[in-house]
This record gives structure tokens, sequence and C-alpha cells, in this order.
């Protein structure tokens, strides 16, 4: 860089014995008189920058480096290294300027094109800094900090197989670098491959035990895995370094959660969790929706999520070109559609809908089982795509090559979820169904399918989509779902002969405190009653029984019940008496299986779409009277109804009625509706109109 405007090199030479020998004060006198005779000179202007950077003055370096690139007009270097004074100042977007103007000048400089990338991925504008990693990648294909970064850029973009590439390139040249290793296992872990996964965290953290972020993982991975105790002991080594991260905290919560660990909940810890995910830092929505029932925060936490976690929403997707037969392309893309909770509930919908109309189409991103429900699936759809393991990118192009009018997330933040790939637009009108119980507030989401019950006209603020309303229930129900026919007596499933059966089949996380506090009371007031509950695992079975007996009831009084194939599942429920609702998430597919199984159901409706599910399935069947609003009115319903067996004999008799006439299992009326929203949302985007609040009325017209 040395020229006709710089100083003799004996000059910079003593400029740089100064600074090395710690000569500040002799060094900043120095400077400043050179800068002042030779105020074009790079090589100075550059040293004396670089002297600023190593101090952290990067305001004061960024000026002296745009200087030397003004005076060095064909050098690329001085462009590099304002790019990072500027990113080290916080001023990323510039920052991507210097870079991309030192490469300009030099389209090989491979130093300048991965700092432009990182900067990018730190922007979160993936795409573009995949294109500069992956060209820098050519340029020096053995680079192993460049592959790692390539890698992470892929995971960013859902592209799961190419970044554990990547990284296994990069560790063939850098083996066992513990962050490489840690990014590994999470790009594993996000392809379904925990094991693997696991074993990566665990090299990981062999080499580097201080990493909490990678201990963090560890557990998420391990609950994955079913191994609460595992998952729960790596949080506590996350939490002990670092003790306010916000990520791990949400997931210790919920793996607390779903064991019935309540050691940790006081008034105080309630408080410290509900505030997760408020401000700055995303965790899993869904995850504290079973803690945290106000629609207020939960709202606020979805948006930090989809503004933190998620990639920016592309631009509006083409209008496709009419289908020549006329009907509307209707996608569901969704993990579950094979023997699954979902599909149970859906499977009516996907043989009702009215093929004339509609060309439905299934993308599925989960596991590739030949089961019932897979098969059911693919006998009523125009087609049946397995985009497992797919890109987010290649996801799109299948979804815009099939002319989508709308696509259905089946998903939302829920495990498994493939949300990232709506982000890049499948079709033009994009829905959340079913899958989340709650606003996903992401702004490449359209509509939210809901009904007056879910989402009450004075909570109808914290949803940021437009609601699309739906008659009676928003929950599609199978009115053909196989009830089993085989004989079983109570006994075969561990319950007493004689005797009350309190039954909630729901997942053990679902059960709060307060609400089994109630629990305790009911079997305290009705002598030789029992409790019948889903068994989660071993660890909730242990912690229930213990919370049990610290309420003063025998631990033997609460049953637990198996997983057995789903006609059976629903069989089962002749054997209990009254299904007790949980309340900030309640029962959803599992309260309409006791309600079709013929089990009557009390709920409490709190002020969240997921506290309210039970209240819309009871609302839909002609039930209000078995929906209440406070914890003592629900548990004096549930108490008169277990001592009064005339009255709940009267209940069952409705029910049997309600199950065949009312509107909650009417799948055809449902599809219908649906179709109904489908098309009202479709007219009003191919009118010009944005995304507004639309309600179908009990004639299927808009109301």
């Amino acid at each position: 860089m040395a020229g006709a405007a710089d100083p003799p090199e004996r000059e910079l030479d003593d400029l740089k014995h100064l600074v090395t020998s710690g000569q500040q004060a002799s060094f900043d006198a120095r400077a400043a008189a050179l800068l002042e005779r030779y105020p074009r000179s790079s090589a100075l202007l550059v040293l004396v920058g670089l002297v600023d950077a190593a101090a952290g003055r990067f305001g004061p370096a960024a000026g002296l480096f745009d200087r030397a690139a003004g005076a060095a007009l064909h050098d690329p270097v001085p462009c590099y290294l304002l790019g990072v004074a500027l990113g080290r100042g916080g001023e990323s977007e510039a920052a991507v300027a210097a870079f991309s103007d030192a490469i300009a000048r030099d389209p090989v400089y491979t130093e300048a094109l991965c700092a432009l990338g990182e900067t990018l991925m730190q922007l979160r504008r993936s795409a573009e800094a995949l294109d500069v990693l992956d060209r820098a990648a050519r340029l020096d294909p053995r680079n192993p900090v460049l592959l790692h970064n390539l890698g992470t850029v892929l995971q960013d973009l859902g592209r799961y197989a190419e970044a554990t590439d990547c990284f296994k390139r990069s560790l063939a040249l850098r083996p066992d670098h513990p962050a490489t290793l840690a990014n590994l296992g999470a790009a594993l872990n996000e392809a379904g491959a925990f094991e693997a996964a696991a074993a990566a965290l665990e090299r990981s953290l062999a080499g580097d035990a201080t990493s909490a972020a990678t201990w963090s993982n560890l557990g998420a991975t391990r609950q994955q895995q079913g191994q609460p105790g595992l998952a729960i002991a790596a949080f506590d080594r996350a939490l002990a370094l670092a003790p306010d991260d916000e990520l791990t905290l949400s997931r210790m919560v919920e793996a607390r959660a779903h064991i019935c660990d309540w050691s940790d909940r006081s008034e105080a810890g309630d408080a410290r969790a509900v505030g997760l995910g408020l401000n700055d830092v995303a965790v899993s929505p869904f995850g504290l929706l079973g803690l945290d029932g106000d629609p207020a925060r939960q709202r606020q936490r979805a948006h930090v999520y989809a503004t933190r976690a998620l990639p920016s929403a592309a631009a509006a997707c083409p209008q496709p070109v009419p289908s020549p037969d006329g009907r509307l392309r209707i996608g569901y893309v969704s993990a579950d559609l094979q023997n699954h909770a979902t599909m149970f509930l859906m499977s009516g919908l996907f043989r009702e809908h009215d093929r004339s109309r509609f060309a439905i189409h299934a993308l599925s991103h989960g596991p590739d089982s030949d089961d019932d429900m897979r098969r059911h699936v693919r006998a009523h759809v125009d087609s049946f795509t397995d985009v497992r393991g797919w890109s987010d990118a290649a996801i799109v192009a299948h979804a815009r090559s099939l002319g989508l009018d709308i696509a259905v997330d089946l998903k939302g933040y829920t495990r498994d979820t493939r949300i990232g790939a709506f982000a890049g637009r499948l079709a033009p009108v994009q829905v959340s169904y079913i899958g989340y119980p709650g606003t996903l507030c992401a702004p490449f989401i359209d509509y939210i399918v809901a009904d007056r019950q879910v989402v009450p006209d004075h909570q109808r603020a914290h949803y940021g989509e437009a609601v699309l309303c739906l008659p009676g229930s928003y929950q599609a129900n199978d009115n053909r779902r196989p009830v089993s026919a085989s004989l079983s007596t109570r006994a075969d499933f561990g319950l007493p002969a004689h005797g009350f059966v309190f039954c909630c089949f729901n997942n053990a996380w679902k059960i709060e405190p307060r609400t089994f506090a109630i629990w305790m009371d009911l079997l305290r007031a009705c002598d030789g009653s029992v409790l019948w509950l889903y068994r989660a695992n071993a660890e909730a079975v242990a912690n229930l029984r213990r919370e049990a007996a610290a309420r003063g009831v025998d631990p033997d009084r609460l049953v637990f019940a198996d997983h057995v194939p789903h006609a059976d599942h629903l069989a089962r429920h002749r054997h209990a008496d009254l299904f007790l609702d949980t309340f900030n998430f309640n029962a959803h597919t599992t309260a309409s299986d006791a309600l079709w199984a013929g089990l009557p159901l009390v709920t409490l409706a709190g002020r969240a779409f997921a506290s309210r599910v039970a209240a819309s399935l009871l609302c839909a069947l002609g039930f209000d009277d078995l929906v209440t609003t406070t914890e003592a009115d629900y548990a004096e319903l549930a108490r008169s109804l277990a001592q009064d067996p005339a009255r709940l004999a009267a209940v069952r008799d409705r029910l049997a009625l309600a199950r065949q006439t009312a509107p909650l299992f009417d799948t055809v009326a449902h599809a219908r509706a649906l179709e109904a929203g489908y098309a009202a949302i479709h007219t009003r985007h191919a009118s010009g109109l944005s995304p507004a609040d639309i309600a179908i009325g009990p004639d299927f017209r808009v109301s």
C-alpha cells in the first residue's frame, strides 16, 4: 500500500515499535503529526486505524479506514477493515456495504466474502449469505471456518442434510472442533436424527464443557428422545453456566412440566416463567402455553419468536394461473399425516372435501409411515408429496409448481414444524389451522381458523392474523371414527369394579398444581373414587403419586392408562364416569375422543385459545351447562355430577343423542363451512383486498 503519499518506511516502523512497546502516548502524538503531513497515506491511516480498533475505538477506526479506502481506490483491504470496524461497532448494514466494496475491488478476496456472509447471517438475510459463502467456498474449499459458516447458514435455511455435510467436511479439516460439533448436533437434531445429534453434542462438550448453549441443546435433544431426566440434568448444567438464559429456562420449564415436577412452582417462579420470551429472546411459544394462559403475553411471545427465530417473510407469492377446471387448489402441510391425533380429527374432512370444487394437495414432512391414516389421506387427495428432508426453498418451489391458491399450515409452532417454509410463501393466501391453538403472529400467515368460543370478540385483539370464524366449532371431527367393539372390563385397566371413575387422558404436561389440587379434593369428597390418567412417563407417574400423597390421597387411587390403538382407546372411555379437563391448555383431541365415546366432560373456559377449546366443543354439542368460568364452579359442578347419579345419567343420555345430531360431529357440514371460508378468503385476495375477519354462518354463507 506504500506510495508517494506515504511517510518513509522507517517512520512507519518507528510507529509500530511505539505500539508494541506500550508507548501509547508517544504513538498518539507521533501518529497525529504524521497524519498532518501525510493525510492521504493509506498505509498510515490503516496502521492508526488498527491501533484504534484494537483498543475498541471502532468509530475512529472506521473513519480512518474509510479515508484509507478513498486514498487507495483499487486496494480492497481498507474496505474490508472498514467493514470489520463497522460491524464491531454495531453498524451491520454499513458493514455490508464496506465488504461489498472490498469484493468489487477484488472478486476473489475470500476474507471479505466470508465476512460479508457472516454479517448477512447476523442480519438474518440468510439467502444472500448463502450466495456469498457458497461463492467463497468454491474459491477456498478446504477452509474449515468457511465450511462451518456455510453449514450454519444452510441450517438457518432448513437445509439440514447439506448443513450436516458442511459441518462434517469442516470437522475433517479441523477434527473435534467444539463449535462445529455443536452446530452439527443442532442440525442433526432438527433433522430428527436424535441419537447422532446427542453423540455430536457430547463430543463437543468433551472438548469444551463451558458452553451453556451446547448443554442446553443437548437437553433439548434428550427431551426429543423421551429422556426427561437426562434433559433436566443437561439444562441444570446450562443454567449453572448461564443462569439467566431465557431459552434454557423455557426449555427447563417445559421439561419439568412433562414429568409433573412442580418443585419450582411458586408465585415468584411462575412470574419469572411467564415473563420468558416477551422481549428480545425467542423461546418456544408452544412450550409455555400450558403455564401461561394470558392471551396478551401469548401474542407477544409469538411476535418475538416470529421476529427473532424465523426467516424474514418473502415477497408476496405470484397469483397462480387459474386452474383449468375452475377448482381452488388447497395445500395442507403437516408432519402428522399418519396415525396421529391431528389426523384422527381431520380424516373425515379429507374424505368429505368437495373435490369437484377443490383440488386437495398434501405435503408431508413427517415420518414415512405406511399406516391406516396415511393410506386414508392418500386416497382422498389429488396429490400427496413426501417433502421430508427437503429444504424450505424446495418446499416453496414445489407448492408453487402445484399452483396452490391457499396453503394451510397444520403445525404452527409445535414440534416438527416447517413454519420457515411458509415464510417463503407457498401460496398467495396462507392459513393456520388446528395444529397450533393460538396466534402465530407471523406476517406471512394471513388467517387463523377459529370460532366464536375460542376467539371471542373481547379477546380478538390478541390475534395477529385475520380470523376465519366457522359456525359451531373450529375443530374438525370424523363422524366415522370406529370405536372398538371388543369386550373389556374395568379390571382390564386396573380400575376398581365399583366406585366413581374420574378421567383425564390429557398429556401430563397440561396438568397444573391448582388443577391437580381440585382433583384431589374431588377424590376426598367421593369415597371409593379414582382418577384415571394417561401414563406419559415413569417420572410423571411417580411425581403425581407423590403429589397425591402430599394432599392426603392414597397414591393407589391414581390409575394410569397405557397407549393402545385408537379404536380401543375410544372404547375404554365406557369405563369412566366423568372427564375432568385441564385449565390453561384444555383437552383438544382428547376432549373430542371422550365426547365421541359418550363420556361427559367438565371444563373451565379460560381467556386464550388453548384454554377455550373444550368450551368450543361442548357448546357445539349444546352442552353449555358443562362449561364453567371459575375454579370454584368447576369443582362444584364436577362434585355434584359425581354425587348425583341420576343427573349424570341424564347428561349421558343427552350426549348420546347430541352425538348423532349436533354440529360438532357433522363432518360434512364442517367441510362445507371450511370450504366456504376458503372460497371467501380467496375471493378477497383475488379482488386485491387485504386479509380481514370473515365469519361463515350455519348456512355456509359469509355472515
